[in-house]
């Protein structure tokens, strides 16, 4: 994500909590901090409204904290900004895990539907529908569809606040029917400065392997 990019950073919990128009600004506030929140939105009463909030959008129990899986996600488009750009996925749970993933997305090919791709495919050999799942991603578009703009787009038949027609529908129903279908709650987690961990090294790899196929 560019750090040039306009938006406001809300931290919820960090160091010094409150609204931030910079990521270095935000991540200040979140580096080292343990179980840190935050999100970022492109205006400032949807960061305000979020500070505000008791809770994320699904409410998440102790029990659940503790029982939880991990999984991490990624997508890759090989040729972006060419007429035949090729997108895959990584989905990574572990070493030697049999459900790793490493494939190229159907249909029209960008990094956003990637993203979310990945995670229906997370979604789709998780067995362990009753457990707290955390997708760690560094998909801040993801993020916000999930968090945010999901239930304003589908109260307003699909049109953005920019009255475009939202982009991805039809991956970002299936995503949030599996979402549904889970006893259990589901949390997608920047991975912010976390991208030299073994395990996001290893979706990348994945889904650029998948980008190829």
């Amino acid at each position: 994500m560019p750090k040039s990019k306009p938006g406001y950073y809300a931290v919820k919990v960090g160091h010094k909590p409150g609204i931030y128009l910079s990521w270095d600004e935000c991540y200040a506030q979140i580096k080292g901090f343990s179980q840190s929140k935050s999100r970022k939105f492109f205006s400032k009463e949807e960061a305000e409204k979020y500070l505000k909030s008791e809770e994320t959008r699904r409410e998440i129990s102790e029990d659940h904290r503790i029982n939880k899986l991990r999984v991490w996600i990624d997508g890759s488009t090989f040729g972006n900004g060419s007429k035949n750009p090729r997108s895959g996925i990584g989905v990574f749970w572990g070493d030697n895990d049999p459900r790793n993933l490493s494939e190229r997305i159907p249909g029209i090919q960008t990094n956003n539907r990637a993203h979310i791709y990945a995670v229906i495919r997370a979604l789709e050999v998780c067995r362990e529908g009753e457990k707290m799942l955390e997708i760690m991603t560094d998909s801040m578009y993801l993020i916000n569809t999930y968090e945010s703009w999901f239930d304003k787009w589908k109260k307003n038949g699909w049109v953005t606040a920019g009255k475009e027609p939202a982009k991805n529908k039809d991956l970002i129903v299936r995503m949030n029917e599996l979402i549904e279908a889970r006893s259990g709650p589901v949390q997608m987690v920047f991975v912010g400065n976390r991208k030299c961990d073994h395990a996001y090294k290893q979706a990348d790899r994945l889904a650029k392997l998948g980008s190829l196929k």
